[in-house]
Parts: C-alpha cells; sequence; structure tokens
C-alpha cells in the first residue's frame, strides 16, 4: 500500500476550518496565558497559532492551488511547533503540552484517516523536536532511547490505521465497481433479449403474413392445373384463380418490400451506412395494378 497525501478539501471548508480551529485556539490560549500569569512568550505563540491559521483560511480562499497546497501542509505542521514551544516555556518535557505533541500523529489519523503521508511526516517531527528539547534540558540516554520508541510506536501505530483505512476503502470501491460492471452486463443481457424477442415477434408476423397468400397461391395453381390437365383452361373459374393468385403475390411482395425498408439505427456515434443503389427504393415498394392476362 503506497504511502499517499490526503485529498484536499474544497476551499470553502478548509477555510471554515482553519477559521473555527483559530477562534478555538485563541479561546484556549486566552484561558492559558490567563492561568499562567500572562506570561509574554506563551501569549506571543498562542497569538502567532491564531494569526498563522487566520492568514491561512485568506491565502486558501484567495491564492492559487498550488500555494494552497503548500499552506495547507504547513498549517499541518504548525500545532506540533506551537505545542512544543509552549511546553519550553513551561515545564518542558514535563509538561501537559509535550505529552499532547507526543500523541499528535495518532489525534491526526482520527481527523485524517487516508492521510498516511501526513501521519508519517508528523510522527518524524515530534521525534526530532522532543529529543531536541529532552537533549537540551540536559536528560539521560535511557530516557532519549525510551522516548524514541514511544514515539516510533505511536507513529507506526497511526500509520497501520492509516494504511489499514485505506485498504477498506480500495476494497468497497473495487466492490462498488464490480457491481456497477456487473448492472452494465445485465442490462446488456437484458437488451439483447428485449431485440431477441422482437426477432421473434417479427418473424412470427412475417410468417403470418407470408403463408397466408402463399396457401391461396398452391391451392389456386393446383386447381389450375387440373383445369387445364381437364381441357377447360378459359372456363371463368380459371380466370378468377389466376385474378387471386395474382393478388396473393402482390400481397407476397408487399410483405418482402416493408422488410427491405426496416432500417438498423447505428450505435451512437457510429457512421451511417452507404445510401441504397441507384434505382433501389429507400422505403417499401408500392404495389403496381395488377395486369390481367
Amino acid at each position: 500500500m503506497p504511502v499517499r497525501q490526503a485529498p484536499a478539501l474544497d476551499r470553502a471548508g478548509r477555510r471554515r476550518a482553519l477559521r473555527s480551529g483559530a477562534l478555538a485556539i485563541g479561546v484556549t490560549g486566552a484561558a492559558d496565558v490567563a492561568l499562567s500569569g500572562g506570561e509574554p512568550v506563551r501569549a506571543a505563540v498562542w497569538g502567532g497559532w491564531v494569526a498563522l491559521y487566520l492568514g491561512a483560511a485568506l491565502v486558501i480562499e484567495r491564492g492559487p492551488p498550488l500555494v494552497t497546497y503548500v499552506v495547507s501542509a504547513f498549517t499541518a505542521g504548525a500545532p506540533l511547533l506551537a505545542l512544543f514551544a509552549l511546553a519550553a516555556t513551561g515545564s518542558g518535557s514535563h509538561s501537559l503540552y509535550f505529552l499532547v505533541a507526543s500523541m499528535i500523529p495518532v489525534l491526526s489519523v482520527l481527523f485524517s484517516p487516508d492521510d498516511t503521508l501526513g501521519a508519517a511526516l508528523q510522527g518524524l517531527v515530534v521525534l526530532a523536536l522532543g529529543t531536541a528539547l529532552q537533549v537540551h534540558e540536559g536528560q539521560a540516554l535511557p530516557r532519549l532511547i525510551l522516548y524514541g520508541l514511544i514515539v516510533t510506536a505511536v507513529t507506526a501505530a497511526a500509520i497501520h490505521a492509516s494504511v489499514g483505512h485505506l485498504r477498506r476503502v480500495e476494497v468497497l470501491l473495487a466492490e462498488r465497481a464490480r457491481l456497477a460492471q456487473r448492472q452494465v452486463e445485465l442490462e446488456q443481457e437484458r437488451q439483447r433479449a428485449d431485440q431477441w424477442a422482437a426477432v421473434g415477434q417479427l418473424s412470427a408476423a412475417v410468417a403470418h403474413d407470408v403463408n397466408s397468400p402463399l396457401g391461396s397461391l398452391r391451392s389456386n395453381l393446383a386447381f389450375v392445373r387440373e383445369e387445364l390437365a381437364a381441357g377447360r383452361g378459359g372456363a371463368p373459374d380459371v380466370q378468377e384463380a389466376l385474378l387471386d393468385s395474382q393478388g396473393a403475390l402482390e400481397r407476397i411482395r408487399e410483405t418482402v418490400a416493408s422488410l427491405r425498408a426496416v432500417r438498423v439505427l447505428p450505435p451512437e456515434g457510429a457512421e451511417p451506412g452507404p445510401p441504397p443503389p441507384p434505382g433501389q427504393p429507400a422505403g417499401p415498394e408500392r404495389p403496381g395494378p395488377a395486369r390481367r392476362r
């Protein structure tokens, strides 16, 4: 499973999230500064955090897409910098801010489960800044090693959870694509079944339209043959049978002409078929007058 960046939110959604975050950070920072006795450095860290979020919201609203992505990535790492700065101004690695900063990769995955790359980068930043702060405090090497193992385990758990989420999403998307393909195949099978049903109905209708005059024609020819064999070829019944046979032939010819006039529409986007040859009718032929012998 490749490590990938989370899809960017729409500008309006990201802008609202940053403004809401700036408001929450401002309220929390005001309370923290008031409880700490109004330390200028602490107030500057909280104020810079709020200003960063408000400025990012403005850039995301009006800036080009590339700048928007860069600002979004920077604001994702801003909480780490702010929390470690607050920890440095207070009790250092024993501060509550230090503990919260160490859990940022897991907290990030809770809100953005598909941001595997963000979780990995945040884990590296936490490890680097936390180790630097403890080295500055003069912490012992075993404590640094233990801290590194803890941060690595937390980051690995965050990446594992994000990768598992991405796999579930891909399985869901693959299943959805398979169902969509199956639906298309079923629709094609239904259309083919409808076409074959239409062909069957057309065949039955053509067979009926041809068999009726064909039966009349066969009966008339048999009657005329018998009359000719008996030497009564000029009898009125023979003439009537011949006229009736002529009408049957005309009905068969009309049916064949109607079939020749049927045009199958080409698929959408396909080139139309060639025009009929000169002299061939484009529609059903009109029966001419019956000629009497």
